[in-house]
């Protein structure tokens, strides 16, 4: 019987050896668990902040290429501003041009009717 309980407690022992050896195991593996959801975790803010700030120079350069359109199609107005007024002008001074070609005809008919008469 004491053979019986010494080898129980020995083997008591060796269970409880084994079982603080498991659980140092698993202690260590929670550990590195916990060591690489950290390293996730900076690793996914690293890529939300990186991605942030491609979406941020992107919005940037669409707000560039909008603002240069933007300011080629007030050239482009301008321009056509501008090409209009000479426009006016022009029909302006042929309107002029022509009412004073009409006018000197009319003067001229009526000068030659006075030397008809």
């Amino acid at each position: 019987a004491e053979n019986r309980a010494a080898q129980l407690h020995e083997s008591n022992l060796q269970l409880t050896a084994r079982l603080a050896d498991t659980e140092a195991q698993v202690a260590g593996l929670q550990r590195k668990i916990k060591s690489l959801e950290e390293m996730r975790d900076h690793e996914v803010a690293s890529l939300r902040a990186e991605l942030q700030s491609a979406e941020d120079r992107h919005a940037m350069e669409m707000a560039s290429r909008g603002r240069a359109h933007v300011t080629d199609l007030e050239a482009q107005h301008r321009d056509l501003a501008t090409d209009l007024h000479r426009m006016e002008l022009e029909m302006h001074c042929k309107e002029h041009n022509f009412q004073a070609a009409q006018l000197e005809a009319e003067q001229a008919q009526k000068a030659l009717r006075a030397q008809i008469e």
